[in-house]
């Protein structure tokens, strides 16, 4: 009878307790940032990330060739701002945005997050049950907006909730088997920020997932001639440009400074004495370069040992934000569906204290409000992580936690 109790009380805590908790948090979080935000600075004022986005929006109606002039981005109350610094390919997908006002734009964008975030609700309950996570679901769900930098994210009006969708779909079109969708919101990613998911792409040549990889070539394609379509070739090469220019002197711009990354960047700032810092921006990119290959090696390494591919997917996803030449607090909510992910492969090892800590970033590792290198720790705890299930996958051979690889070990293999 106690036991019983106990079982029913946990039960009570993990389905209905800290759901309303991460619900009741997140959006009391979001409700005083926009007001705090708004009471400050006055409704006039307009938002930076998502200023960029709406700035290039206009751009593209009147100067597509000038997508990458800072002057056109300058705000007054704002110094050093950067320009855009997203692909053609996004710009092309926020040119309707040109159309409208500032604040009619920004509410239609918040409205888009709003119902993307409801998405990634629905999806997330729906990979809860693929990873036979049927216990955790409810928990798992109120993460959505339960994270404390959802808040942030949808204040600043920034990218990562869109990519969190795309990551989602992508990992959950793999589980189904479902290659042109895999493709599709991989594909997708890529045309917002491509050096997150770079590395991801090698590693699926690596692992011979063809079918995948040529698809995803394709709907890049197709998406990047538009983009030229309707912007021109010479826009591409200002942004390769751009990149190059940006990436030295992120230093020296509002919000991209090094001591702001939480990746290898931010973590050489730490340590680097002054009078080299100018060789932070070669080490990242040339740690960068290494790991694109090194995920390539790791997906010939785990397809030659028969490794399932949700147990390696977690790994190359951490390595690629962590040595990322760009990273802050906002894309770690891209990692939502990740540390999802590692759950039952921990479940399945029993390891009760990886799981804590693999919910614990989930739950609450990347608020805004925490100082960066507690950011910085839960990204290397993460890769710990993801680290050891990728070495037991390759001692154990045993796919953990997927219903379809469960009833039919072989249909993993044929999907590729």
């Amino acid at each position: 009878m106690q036991h019983k109790k106990a079982k029913s009380y946990n039960d009570l805590i993990l389905r209905v307790i800290l759901p309303c908790l991460h619900y009741a948090g997140g959006l009391l979080l979001c409700a005083i940032l926009v007001y705090g935000h708004f009471s400050v600075t006055g409704s006039h004022t307009s938002i930076y990330d998502f200023y960029s986005y709406f700035r290039a929006a206009q751009v593209m109606h009147f100067a597509p060739h000038s997508l990458y002039e800072d002057s056109l981005y300058t705000l007054s109350y704002v110094p050093g701002v950067a320009a855009f610094l997203n692909p053609p390919t996004f710009a092309m997908f926020l040119y309707p945005l040109g159309f409208f006002t500032y604040p009619v734009a920004y509410g239609l964008w918040v409205l888009l997050n709003l119902v993307l975030s409801f998405c990634i609700h629905q999806k997330i309950g729906v990979l809860a049950d693929a990873l036979q996570l049927q216990h955790y679901k409810n928990l798992l769900r109120s993460l959505t907006v339960g994270i404390f930098v959802w808040s942030y994210v949808f204040l600043m009006g920034q990218a990562s909730i869109i990519l969190c969708l795309c990551v989602i779909a992508f990992i959950q079109a793999l589980q189904e088997e479902k290659r042109n969708m895999a493709s599709f919101w991989l594909a997708l990613a890529l045309c917002i920020k491509p050096q997150l998911f770079v590395p991801l792409v090698f590693f699926l040549a690596g692992y011979r997932c063809y079918k995948i990889l040529l698809s995803s070539v394709c709907w890049s394609l197709a998406f990047a001639l538009c983009s030229l379509l309707l912007a021109g070739y010479d826009v591409w090469m200002q942004y390769i440009h751009h990149l190059f220019t940006v990436n030295h002197s992120a230093g020296e711009i509002y919000g991209a400074s090094f001591d702001l990354m939480i990746n290898l960047r931010g973590i050489l700032y730490m340590f680097l004495p002054e009078e080299l810092y100018s060789w932070i921006a070669g080490i990242a990119f040339a740690s960068y370069l290494l790991i694109i290959f090194a995920s390539a090696a790791i997906g010939h390494y785990a397809v030659n040992k028969k490794m399932d591919i949700q147990a390696v997917i977690p790994l190359i996803f951490i390595l690629s934000w962590f040595f990322s030449p760009w990273l802050h607090l906002q894309e770690c909510y891209v990692l939502l569906p990740v540390a999802i992910a590692i759950m039952p492969h921990l479940l399945a090892r029993k390891q009760t204290y990886g799981l804590i800590l693999a919910y614990a970033i989930a739950s609450f590792g990347w608020h805004p409000a925490i100082v960066h290198n507690t950011h910085r720790i839960m990204l290397i705890t993460l890769l710990w992580l993801s680290s050891s299930i990728f070495l037991w996958a390759g001692r154990d051979k045993k796919p953990y936690g997927i219903k379809s690889a469960a009833k039919n070990p072989s249909s993993k293999r044929r999907a590729h």
